[in-house]
């Protein structure tokens, strides 16, 4: 993410893609690589990795609460609402 802070999204695309190729469950290496995209306006890829991000670690309140503020932004505002419940109950 210190690539993504310097605003060096390629090689933090890069980086997370690494991380996910060495070990494809690594579910926070989604989130991160999801929310690189979502900063560069690639709403499908993001929420296909904020997806993965979830499938993998469930329990993890900040992967639901992430997704649920790109759903906010392109108005699926059910979507949204679901995520922002389960990220609460987690």
């Amino acid at each position: 993410m210190t690539h993504y802070r310097l605003n060096n999204n390629k090689e933090a695309i890069r980086d997370n893609t690494r991380a996910i190729e060495l070990d494809p469950e690594h579910a926070m290496a989604y989130n991160n690589r999801a929310i690189i995209l979502e900063s560069m306006g690639d709403n499908k890829a993001a929420l296909s990795d904020y997806a993965k991000a979830i499938k993998l670690n469930p329990k993890e309140p900040s992967f639901r609460g992430n997704r649920g503020i790109l759903y906010q932004k392109i108005r699926n505002y059910k979507g949204a609402e679901d995520d922002f419940q389960h990220a609460l109950m987690a």
